[in-house]
């Protein structure tokens, strides 16, 4: 009966662990990877940053264009809206003491395929002021 017990409980311990999801972390003033609707934690600083939109009018892979366009994130920090712009301004978004940069967002568009969100993702890094 004990061995059944224990069985129980631990097979519902491992079947409730395999949900968890793992938190991601950053530090400032290095360079970090957030995916779209991801939530990522500034440590030790205390706030949190999630990728809640992306709009992508950058020139497409496979295309001549006479410039190379713009991808524009908006970043929620602590319920709080930052832009980023990849060509125009903004380029840089502030939130307190904080300063916010996009270095990179991918994947580039594509002529043929339109990027569903679920696979853009933009490199950040962020300072203090």
């Amino acid at each position: 009966m004990k061995r059944l017990v224990f069985s129980v409980i631990l097979s519902i311990f491992i079947g409730c662990s395999n949900n968890v999801t793992s938190i991601q972390t950053a530090k400032l003033n290095q360079k970090f990877k957030i995916k779209y609707e991801q939530e990522v934690q500034i440590v030790p600083e205390g706030f949190a940053v999630k990728l809640d939109s992306v709009m992508d009018g950058r020139c497409p892979r496979g295309a001549e264009c006479f410039w190379a366009g713009n991808a524009r994130i908006v970043l929620s920090v602590n319920n709080t809206s930052v832009s980023l712009n990849s060509e125009l301004e903004p380029k840089e978004g502030s939130f307190k003491n904080y300063k916010f940069e996009m270095i990179s967002l991918s994947p580039l568009p594509s002529l043929k395929n339109p990027v569903p969100l679920k696979d853009y993702v933009a490199e950040l890094i962020i300072s203090k002021n």
